[in-house]
């Protein structure tokens, strides 16, 4: 039977035909290389003689918890971090599955997002951390508990985590790396053409024409035309509070009523309408109202 996620098993990796990210792959080759299957089949051995301690349950789930962090930490190592977290945002499932392979798309998306982005412990600290493992497996095989208790499901609180992510602007609208400048910031400034003080209420992002300009969040096309000061432009819904808008594009790629993701193209780059230069134009509207988009941009 095909796999739709990637996973490993032993020395093994199962990537789908269709998947091509590397960092994805990389997060794959580090739990073959840190040898997590071997503790996957050691702790189902365990599972099996202690069936009767509820404690096992909780010990393999942050075991399989601690892998993913080994292997977040390896793939972060050598890429952005910012990055990393865009690709798991974009390509997540999340995935009850109980077998003993590792696997990128997993139910621990939060809790892997927290590690990721809060401080990490001092490296002195591990040598404690060498010493509590043993003490933890010989109080599992010296203990049992028979009392049952609740497990708590938070599949539902991930997805609502993942999709407020996903549906609230939280990405560059074009590629930052190629950004040559930010010519006009939020807020009162000087019109270049009519040289009159006004209000600004976007950011303007000096970048070469022709390049790329994506959704800032997972919506919909509610305007996609072209207007004499704007330019090309597009404005996306993306839920009941936030929407955007991209103007002074080259083109535009989209329609209205078009269904998108998060960092989707939906145009490129241009000089159209009042326009002094080659740049984007972005707005972020939260109620209604006009915010500082530079609120809703990556942290640098």
């Amino acid at each position: 039977m095909e796999s739709y996620f990637p996973f490993s098993f032993f020395n093994m990796i199962f990537i789908p035909k269709n998947e091509n990210n590397q960092m994805i792959i990389n997060h794959e080759i580090a739990h073959t290389r840190q040898l997590h299957w071997l503790d996957l089949i050691l702790i189902e051995i365990v599972s099996i003689l202690l069936w009767f301690n509820p404690f096992v349950v909780l010990y393999k789930k942050s075991l399989k918890l601690q892998h993913e962090y080994l292997a977040d930490a390896s793939v972060i190592n050598d890429n952005n971090i910012e990055s990393y977290l865009i690709c798991m945002l974009k390509q997540i499932q999340v995935v009850s599955f109980n077998g003993i392979t590792s696997q990128f798309y997993c139910n621990t998306i939060k809790k892997r997002i927290i590690m990721i982005t809060k401080n990490k412990t001092s490296n002195k600290y591990l040598g404690v951390y060498s010493l509590v493992l043993p003490l933890i497996c010989f109080m599992l095989f010296a203990f049992s508990v028979n009392k049952g208790f609740a497990q708590n499901n938070t599949i539902a609180e991930n997805e609502e985590v993942i999709e407020n992510t996903l549906n609230q602007p939280s990405i560059y609208p074009v590629d930052s790396k190629k950004i040559k400048r930010t010519s006009a910031y939020y807020g009162k400034r000087e019109n270049p053409v009519t040289k009159k003080a006004f209000f600004h209420h976007g950011m303007d992002f000096a970048i070469a024409e022709g390049e790329n300009v994506v959704s800032t969040a997972n919506g919909v096309v509610i305007e996609a035309e072209f207007d004499s000061k704007k330019g090309n432009y597009v404005i996306i819904q993306h839920n009941e509070v936030f929407s955007t808008l991209y103007s002074h594009l080259k083109s535009i790629s989209v329609q209205v009523g078009d269904k998108l993701v998060q960092n989707q193209t939906i145009g490129y780059v241009g000089n159209t309408g009042r326009s002094t230069g080659s740049h984007l134009h972005y707005e972020v509207f939260k109620d209604g109202k006009n915010v500082n988009p530079e609120d809703y941009l990556p942290k640098q």
